[in-house]
């Protein structure tokens, strides 16, 4: 049920909107009441009082719609989102990666630093100046 007025809501509101685009409009107040043409194809102003009430019933239809659907909307139980029917995405669980292996000889290599290497001095003003290379040993 909700899905068809959807479906003739959509449609009735194109419609709308072409029959309210292609009437002409009202370039003067001569127009308004009554004073155009009576050389027109249908006579004075014949063919505009058609497309006229076909706007005004459309615009009918459109409220009718409009109502009825908000009131279904909100008569209805459980949130929209939850009526939808589309799948709720999978759980993702937290894995921690693999450590990598470290030889024992890189890790004490590492603790250690090379002979002859002269000490690294601190900073002074707070920021990490690069090391000198070790010399190397003769």
């Amino acid at each position: 049920m909700e899905t068809f007025l959807t479906v003739i809501h959509w449609f009735v509101a194109i419609a709308l909107v072409v029959l309210v685009l292609i009437q002409a409009g009202s370039a003067d107040m001569g127009t308004a009441f009554g004073g155009g043409g009576s050389s027109s194809l249908m006579g004075a102003g014949g063919g505009e009082s058609f497309k006229r009430k076909l706007t005004a019933g459309f615009a009918v239809v459109f409220f009718i719609t409009s109502f009825t659907l908000s009131y279904l909307v909100k008569n209805s139980t459980g949130s929209v989102i939850e009526n939808d029917g589309a799948a709720k995405p999978a759980e993702v669980k937290k894995e921690e990666a693999p450590k990598a292996e470290v030889p024992a000889a890189a890790e004490e290599a590492a603790a250690k630093p090379a002979e002859g290497a002269a000490p690294a001095a601190a900073p002074e003003s707070g920021a990490a100046a690069p090391e000198a290379p070790a010399a190397p040993a003769k």
